[in-house]
């Protein structure tokens, strides 16, 4: 009777848990479900009544839910599969895992047989209820993952269902005394096996990311792009016009004849002056990325009332990878723009030896930031969002140096840039 209330409790666990990882919560879904209960029960107690080999059982096992997942959601094929073996996998490790700990605790040894007899209903009360925590969360983590590809589906449901397998050898050992080597031996090959695929899905995830990252950063790129062309495009008709009105400025100098007409040629020149000075200066330089960043940072500190100047020496472009280009500058520069002081002053400086170019931002601040040594006074300014850990990254991926000084209240970030440097004849 015990072990039929066992039965119910593990397939009203998986029957849940499944439920949870589908797209759907309609009626279809809930009779799905009740039949994959039944389905559930009845397998668990068929296996448990006769010796079915582990191997076939842990199939049929993602077999159903697979099947179940394929009438409830519209997932692909392996993403299905994993979702299909992970509730088994927690229960294996969760329920291995506590069985030898009270074992080893109670009688200092492994004795599954003695611990089962003397204390069956409390193991088995603590073993479900930690079952049921892991599944649980692993519900929210499914809900908060972000989508991978189909091959690391692949790879992680194949991780999933090789740890069972390993989690059986150990029971094998621990519960048999026949074959024990044979047993052991197996689990080392597994875990061996474990450790590949886990570093090929490291890797995998890791290209994934920044295969991401790196859409993200030429969205960004083609957005700030095209702003800044908008920007250019912008200037060019303010400078037609002007150039329009003064064709017919120059004109009505010419056929002045009273003294009335003085004021409104003054009028006119203000406002002349005034629109020059609102016709924005595009910065150019030998690399397209400088050029973006530059521009719309410009922009953007000038908008706030930042006095933001540049003095480029750039004859050729950078020589490193243009998404880490774009974060390093743009770190740089959203530093100087959100801690900038009173002064409000940001001058950008940049001068090329041969194959390596110095690029400097100075920003007036407020507060003392770096040390005389270049340190930071305070250590908690590297996580306060000044971009400290991403410049540094960036630096030592290239295997240059950036550095941090500060002199009265004029705060310094410099770098090392790698260029692509050619040979220019004068």
């Amino acid at each position: 009777m015990f072990e039929r209330i066992i039965n119910i409790i593990e397939s009203v666990m998986l029957t849940y848990v499944l439920y949870e990882y589908t797209e759907r919560k309609d009626r279809k879904t809930v009779l799905l479900s009740l039949t994959y209960f039944f389905l559930s029960f009845f397998y668990i107690t068929t296996i448990n009544n006769y010796n079915i080999p582990e191997i076939l059982v842990s199939f049929i096992d993602v077999l159903l839910a697979f099947g179940y997942l394929s009438l409830t959601s519209s997932y692909t094929w392996s993403k299905k599969l994993f979702y299909g073996e992970m509730p088994f996998t927690i229960m294996a490790i969760s329920s291995i895992s506590l069985l030898m700990s009270f074992s080893i605790l109670l009688y200092s040894k492994t004795d599954y047989p003695l611990l089962i007899q003397n204390h069956q209903i409390p193991v088995f009360i603590v073993i479900k209820t930690v079952q049921a925590i892991f599944l649980y969360m692993s519900i929210k983590w499914i809900r908060r993952m972000n989508s991978l590809t189909a091959k690391d589906y692949i790879i992680s449901a194949v991780l999933l269902l090789l740890c069972r397998y390993v989690i059986m050898c150990l029971q094998m050992v621990l519960l048999t005394e026949n074959n024990t080597s044979y047993y052991m031996l197996l689990s080392v090959f597994l875990i061996i096996l474990i450790f590949y695929l886990m570093i090929k899905l490291f890797l995998s995830v890791h290209d994934h990311i920044m295969f991401e990252k790196n859409q993200e950063i030429q969205i960004r790129r083609l957005s700030e792009k095209a702003s800044t062309n908008q920007k250019i495009l912008e200037a060019e008709e303010s400078i037609r016009k002007m150039r329009h009105d003064m064709k017919h400025f120059i004109q009505g100098l010419k056929e002045t004849v009273s003294v009335e007409d003085k004021a409104k040629i003054q009028n006119t020149i203000e406002r002349y002056e005034k629109e020059v000075l609102q016709i924005p200066a595009v910065i150019v330089t030998k690399d397209e990325i400088l050029n973006n960043v530059l521009n719309i940072k410009k922009d953007q500190a000038v908008q706030k009332g930042i006095d933001f100047s540049c003095n480029i020496h750039l004859m050729d472009p950078f020589d490193m990878d243009e998404g880490d280009l774009y974060l390093l500058i743009s770190n740089i520069l959203d530093n100087a723009i959100m801690h900038i002081g009173m002064e409000k002053k940001i001058r950008v400086e940049i001068n090329q030896q041969a194959e390596m170019a110095v690029l400097s931002v100075t920003n007036s601040t407020d507060e003392l930031i770096a040390n005389v040594d270049g340190g930071f006074r305070n250590a908690s300014y590297i996580n306060k969002g000044f971009g400290i850990k991403t410049i540094q990254e960036i630096s030592d991926k290239y295997n240059t140096i950036s550095s941090f000084s500060q002199n009265g209240y004029e705060f310094t970030c410099s770098t090392l840039l790698p260029v692509k440097f050619s040979e220019h004849i004068d």
